[in-house]
């Protein structure tokens, strides 16, 4: 899934990249969207996140000096998130 940090409260945020949801796979939206359709506003879930927790830049690729990409540093962390109703549905008639 596309990147989602986590803020203090525990909240996924831009950055962290969702790979498990009650034990079910996540690979790509489909699974996200088909494994959320288990659940309801109210239930508990626990969600494991990949984080980045530091980048190292690889050179500018002169000279033999490094390839010129980024490599990142990645931990996995366990989420419990209470599943809440979205504020409004979407208005998909227009």
């Amino acid at each position: 899934m596309r990147g989602t940090t986590r803020n203090p409260l525990g909240l996924i945020q831009l950055g962290d990249i969702i790979v498990q949801i009650n034990g079910d796979d996540i690979n790509n939206e489909a699974d996200l969207f088909k494994t959320l359709e288990k659940y309801r506003p109210g239930d508990k879930i626990k969600i494991v996140v990949k984080r980045v927790i530091s980048v190292k830049e690889g050179g500018n690729g002169e000279g033999g000096r490094g390839n010129g990409l980024a490599t990142a540093e990645t931990e996995r962390v366990i989420l419990n998130v209470k599943l809440k109703a979205s504020a409004s549905p979407v208005d998909t008639a227009r």
